[in-house]
C-alpha cells in the first residue's frame, strides 16, 4: 500500500510540474513584421508543375536575411499554379531589412531544381527591402520575373 501510495503522490507532482512548465506565456513575443506577397513568372508564366494536385512539383521561394541587424533565418513559403506567394514569415511577417530572394523549382517531384541553381541561396542575383514603414501591413513584390534575371534557366516555352 506504501509503495501505491507513493506512485501516486510521484504522478501528481509530475502532472503539477508538468502543468506549471507549460502554462503561462513561456514562447517569446514574435515582432510583428511584414507580409510580403508576390508572383514569380519565368518568360511572362508561371512556372511549371507535372502534377501539384498529388505533390509532383512545387516551387518554393526563401528570404534570406543580408545582414544581421534583420537575421531572423529563412522564410520560405510555396507558389500556387498562378505563381503567387503569400509569406508570413514567423507569425507576423517578415522584419524590416534586406533579403536575398532564392526560388527552387522541383517540377517533377523527384528534388531536382529545375532552374540549375541559378536562384539558390548562393547564386541568386534577386535582392530585397522589406520597407519598415509598412511593419504591420503588407508589401507586395509585385511580378518578379526570372528571365529579367537569367537567361540560362530551364523551362522556358518553345
Amino acid at each position: 500500500m506504501g509503495q501505491r501510495k507513493s506512485c501516486g503522490v510521484w504522478v501528481t507532482g509530475l502532472i503539477c510540474w508538468f502543468a506549471v512548465g507549460c502554462s503561462g506565456d513561456s514562447n517569446p513575443e514574435v515582432p510583428e513584421g511584414v507580409v510580403i506577397t508576390g508572383q514569380v513568372l519565368q518568360d511572362g508564366e508561371p512556372l511549371k508543375m507535372d502534377r501539384p494536385d498529388v505533390a509532383l512539383g512545387r516551387v518554393e521561394i526563401q528570404f534570406y536575411p543580408v545582414n544581421d541587424a534583420n537575421d531572423t533565418g529563412m522564410e520560405a513559403t510555396e507558389l500556387d499554379a498562378e505563381g503567387n506567394f503569400k509569406l508570413l514569415g514567423p507569425g507576423k511577417g517578415l522584419a524590416p531589412g534586406q533579403y536575398k530572394v532564392a526560388i527552387y523549382h522541383d517540377q517533377t517531384g523527384y528534388g531536382e531544381d529545375a532552374l540549375k541553381g541559378t536562384f539558390s541561396e548562393e547564386s541568386t542575383p534577386i535582392e530585397i527591402s522589406v520597407p519598415e514603414d509598412e511593419v504591420g501591413g503588407t508589401h507586395d513584390l509585385g511580378t518578379i520575373e526570372l528571365a529579367d534575371y537569367d537567361s540560362e534557366t530551364t523551362d522556358k516555352p518553345e
